[in-house]
């Protein structure tokens, strides 16, 4: 994921990646924020929101940024602490996208958020994914320390509050009753057990209903003494509680974990996360998903973390995924506003894996890796130094890097191109196609980059124009162009005459370029003979659209006219002034109409003697009309001339009176 820069080509440029973390430069050990600065480490970056008081401020968040510099130097990164609640989180999120962040990364958890539907933080990342953003978050470090079951009732154990319904949770799927799950704790290693039901969080939504249930955690001693516990009164508040025990004994402990149900109705499902040592037994383990919370967002690309020195590219074998990598597939079980749904909702998580152990200027671990184990000089660490920073926090700020140059090198691809160029493309590392463990495997940047680039177009239409005029300029309708993610060429050919124009722009036949949202329509001159077509081709990309222009037969001329002839003699021959033929692109015959006047009506076309006989007109010809006056005073007689289907018409009126002698 992380070859040479000048290999990529994109380097980030004009991209910035906003990143959510605990802080970023609260640290006053040097490298501090300004020394990573003055060191090349990062350009300076936009910090909206620092963590209030820096109160146990790593600067996890510097380290992140100092990741995404090393994969992306070109792109520019802003900050906003994810450590003020979660409605502040939610709100960073928004903020960092308003601030210019077009990438958008976090490494945090809240272990409050809900497991069972989409909490404020979590439809947070979904409104960035609409607003087109890709958001990236890391999916967790607690591999698969996780039960997870549909609630099983037993009575059989001792109540431990009086006060209490003494239903508590069968931790045995098979025929007997246990309601005490043994859990073998060492010294020094902590048991962190956040506990959820499939009730309804009142804190997510206004209105929402919150927990019928008032459900509590216990750690007992074999004695039955409670060494923990977690008791909050969840009705008409959130089904959560949160059991934390630190063994400082100095010697092995074997506790025991009780659900209990203190008031209310007993849950459809119940599942705890441990968040404390991940190497704690559990007896009955379901070993469930741990990848929870916002990181399961449908918007949202979820990290695993493999070792840099257990790719592919540094050993030659299948990527290794970090034991610790969180797995996915907890179900969604209600609607954001508290409504159950009726098929609950599974989603691919994590999405892929991204390396983790890499160097910072500051954060992380002594990791050696020797020549001796890792041949490849980038794959080697021998500098003794506590830089190397691990876990799916350092995983997804390559990812998210890897997702700017993609931004860069195709401008216009959706978020959801983005996780598919880097979801298809990924190095398949556990069994074929996705899994829940390592999603559809490790990121591979140049293959992400070449599948991000896409110059094919949605289909465009151009209506058809029938019976256009002969030898006419004519127009297209307009077309959008759309489902390009960088710049493509457009090109028309097809006819001499042929040309585009993008956005009403001048029309042109030289060749060019067109982007997402951009109009075309094309302009041509018709064929100069009846029923001919012209096929005009439009060419964006690989992709050829074709307006046929027809010519039509257009057999109706437009109205001939030809002035009244008034006060003539009887009986006198009158000669009508020229008429023209025009709007028809095909011969029509030409034949004289009725008339109220004698066998003397006849005509000429185009100064040849005049005639009755039936003809041929075309567009242009000349059309004069004769015919004899009437005998009487104060009479009228016309001539009429049939025109394909037009009819024109010469009247004569004569005199009232004779002139006196």
């Amino acid at each position: 994921i992380r070859p040479p820069t000048a290999a990529l080509g994109p380097t980030g440029a004009g991209i910035t990646v906003g990143v959510l973390s605990d802080s970023f430069g609260c640290l006053t050990t040097q490298p501090n924020a300004a020394a990573d600065v003055a060191a090349g480490e990062f350009d300076p970056v936009n910090v909206l929101k620092e963590l209030p008081g820096c109160t146990g401020g790593t600067d996890e968040g510097r380290a992140m940024v100092q990741l995404i510099a090393d994969v992306a130097p070109g792109s520019r990164q802003s900050f906003y602490t994810a450590f003020d609640g979660q409605a502040d989180f939610a709100n960073g999120i928004g903020a960092l996208i308003d601030a210019g962040a077009r990438v958008v990364v976090d490494d945090v958890r809240y272990f409050a958020e809900p497991s069972f539907q989409d909490g404020i933080v979590a439809q947070a990342v979904d409104a960035a994914f609409a607003r087109g953003v890709p958001y990236f978050s890391s999916a967790g470090n607690s591999a698969r320390q996780s039960l997870e079951s549909e609630w099983r009732s037993s009575t059989t154990g001792a109540r431990i509050d009086a006060g209490s319904t003494g239903i508590q949770f069968d931790f045995d799927p098979g025929p007997n009753q246990v309601t005490r799950q043994q859990v073998t704790i060492a010294n020094g290693a902590r048991l962190s057990l956040a506990l959820q039901w499939d009730e309804p969080y009142a804190s997510i939504a206004p209105g929402a209903p919150g927990s019928a249930s008032d459900i509590d955690i216990y750690l007992l001693n074999a004695a039955g003494g409670i060494v923990a516990l977690s008791a909050a009164n969840n009705v008409n508040g959130d089904p959560f509680e949160f059991l934390n025990y630190t063994n400082n004994t100095g010697v092995a402990r074997t506790l025991f974990v009780v659900i209990d149900v203190y008031s209310g109705p007993v849950p459809g499902r119940v599942k705890y996360v441990n968040y404390g040592t991940s190497t704690i037994p559990f007896a009955f383990p379901t070993n469930s998903a741990t990848a929870l919370g916002h990181t399961a967002a449908a918007g949202a690309f979820s990290s695993g973390a493999a070792g840099f020195f257990n790719t592919n590219a540094c050993y030659g074998g299948p990527t290794i995924l970090e034991t610790f990598s969180s797995r996915g597939g907890t179900p969604i079980l209600r609607t954001p506003d508290g409504v159950r749904l009726a098929t609950p909702i599974i989603r691919q998580k994590p999405d892929a894996v991204g390396p983790d152990g890499a160097n910072t200027s500051f954060f992380g671990q002594v990791f050696n890796v020797p020549a001796s184990a890792r041949p490849i000089v980038q794959c080697q660490d021998t500098d003794g130094r506590a830089n190397n920073f691990f876990g799916t926090s350092a995983a997804v700020p390559h990812l998210a890097a890897v997702a700017a140059l993609l931004r860069q090198q195709a401008p216009f691809a959706t978020a959801t191109q983005i996780y598919d160029a880097m979801r298809s493309t990924a190095e398949d590392i556990l069994a074929p196609g996705p899994d829940f463990d390592s999603g559809f495997g490790f990121v591979r940047a140049p293959l992400a980059l070449a599948a991000a680039v896409d110059f094919t177009p949605d289909a465009v239409q151009f209506a058809p124009l029938n019976n256009a005029p002969f030898s006419t300029t004519v127009t297209s309708n307009s077309v959008t162009i759309s489902g390009i993610t960088a710049p493509s060429p457009v090109s028309v050919g097809g006819s001499s005459s042929a040309e585009y124009s993008i956005n009403g722009g001048a029309f042109t036949q030289a060749a060019g370029t067109v982007v997402p949202g951009d109009t075309i329509r094309l302009r041509t001159v018709s064929a100069q003979a009846a029923g001919a077509t012209l096929n005009i081709n439009l060419a964006v990309g690989p992709t050829i659209s074709t307006w046929a222009v027809t010519t039509g037969a257009d057999t109706t001329p437009n109205p001939i006219e030809f002035p009244v002839a008034r006060n003539v003699l009887p009986l006198s021959r009158q000669t009508s002034i020229e008429g023209f033929v025009t709007g028809i692109n095909v011969p029509v015959p030409i034949t004289l109409g009725s008339v109220n006047a004698d066998a003397s009506a006849e005509y000429s076309l185009n100064g040849a003697p005049f005639t009755r006989a039936a003809g041929t007109a075309r567009a242009g010809d000349r059309i004069v009309l004769r015919l004899r006056a009437p005998l009487g005073l104060g009479q009228s007689a016309a001539a009429q001339v049939r025109v394909g289907e037009t009819i024109g018409s010469f009247t004569v009126v004569t005199v009232g009176a004779l002139p006196a002698p």
